[in-house]
């Protein structure tokens, strides 16, 4: 049996090297995603899709500044509004934060990231106070849910990284 074990490993000698120096070669090639990134990318895909939210007609036939003046409906556009205005303040502070070492080191600056990422989950509100009152609305709602989506995704990248560092 030893043997043979010696044999099957002289024989797959030159494939395990090739494989060992392959994985070297594999690793220096590798790119490495900061969870910065990650913020910064889904920040972004949240702000597009919240700002196409509430430009959009999409709203029952209507853009969202066309909805009734009902207190639900008009919590709808403030929320909507003021979730895609967060999103774009924690997607600028998210790109102070990796463009200066200055931002990088100041608590403030990623609690107040935190905050704005927070915030923006008021997209979520809008949905379900819309998806309640109205049985029906257009792609722009669709385009809210994914911004919303995407803005607790990054939030979610948030807690990991402070969970991490």
């Amino acid at each position: 049996m030893s043997a043979k074990a010696a044999r099957l490993s002289r024989d797959c000698e030159p494939l395990l090297d090739f494989l060992e120096s392959s994985a070297q070669q594999r690793s220096v090639a590798m790119v490495t995603v900061s969870f910065h990134l990650a913020c910064v990318v889904t920040l972004s895909l949240s702000l597009v899709c919240g700002i196409g939210a509430c430009s959009t007609k999409g709203w029952r036939g209507g853009g969202l500044f066309d909805l009734g003046s009902a207190a639900s409906e008009t919590v709808v556009k403030a929320a909507s509004v003021l979730g895609a205005t967060f999103t774009g303040l924690a997607l600028l502070l998210e790109v102070l934060l990796m463009a200066s070492n200055t931002f990088r080191q100041s608590r403030p600056v990623k609690i107040l990231c935190f905050a704005g990422c927070t915030a923006a989950a008021s997209l979520l509100i809008a949905i379900i106070l819309f998806g309640v009152n109205h049985s029906a609305g257009g792609f722009s709602v669709w385009l809210l849910a994914g911004s919303a989506a995407f803005a607790i995704e990054a939030l979610g990248f948030y807690v990991v990284q402070w969970r991490c560092a």
